[in-house]
């Protein structure tokens, strides 16, 4: 019986493990998502807020608008409202202060084919706001994830113009980014710059038999396992 037993828990301990696959050339491999969200600027939200709350406003109004729609982890300026009236209108402040998608994102080419931006880069709500994701699962409608690349069409190379400040995000079509994300590549884009971002993806294909395995003991679920979308220790 002892060993019975020993057997079972050796079982339990090694009963799923990571190998390489040397056949991972002939496979598609799927680009990851790319995230782009517009950060604060003062000098632009000043303007929009005197169109938006008139030239006699109370100036701490700008300050309080920047933390509800360029949020950055946490509301320093809630606290004015015990004085002055604060708007709780967000999602008319947010569609009024953030760039929509068409004036944000342009000139968009996937491998050297142009293609229309906002078809592919779709709204995601994240922590820091409303963002634009291409190649996300997490996006409405969700993106069909054809963006891919193999031995045919070479490595995927993605360009596109942007007319604000911007961060970008590059990370797993299953994630949506947030303020501590591991593994995700965050790059801070200013107006008139440019940034190449060269990275390696490495895709992770599970054995149909892992899903045998209960969920606390693989200690991920797949993507039709998640009621709540966007929960993380996703099995890829």
């Amino acid at each position: 019986m002892r060993t019975i037993f020993k057997l079972y828990r050796a079982f339990l301990a090694s009963s799923l493990a990571f190998t390489l696959d040397t056949l991972y050339l002939n496979w598609n491999t799927t680009f990851p998502a790319v995230t782009v969200c517009e950060i604060y600027n003062g000098e632009k939200n000043w303007d929009i807020s005197e169109n938006y709350f008139g030239v006699g406003r109370d100036h701490r109004i700008d300050d309080y608008v920047a933390d509800i729609t360029f949020f950055s982890g946490k509301c320093h300026t809630c606290s004015y409202c015990e004085d002055i009236a604060c708007p709780t209108n967000f999602e008319e402040l947010i569609s009024n202060f953030r760039t929509a998608c068409r004036q944000l994102i342009t000139n968009c080419s996937w491998i050297g084919e142009p293609f229309d931006c906002c078809s592919e880069f779709r709204p995601l709500n994240t922590e820091y706001g409303l963002c634009y994701s291409f190649n996300s699962l997490q996006t409405e409608p969700y993106s069909d994830l054809k963006f891919i690349n193999n031995r045919e069409t070479g490595p995927g190379s993605l360009r596109f113009a942007l007319s604000e400040d911007t961060q970008i995000h590059v990370h797993p079509p299953n994630d949506i980014p947030y303020m501590m994300s591991e593994g995700v590549i965050r790059e801070t884009v200013l107006w008139g710059s440019s940034k190449e971002i060269i990275f390696n993806a490495v895709e992770i294909l599970n054995d149909p038999a892992v899903k045998i395995f209960s969920p606390e003991h693989r200690k991920c679920r797949f993507y039709n396992e998640i009621e709540e979308r966007g929960e993380n220790n996703e099995c890829q």
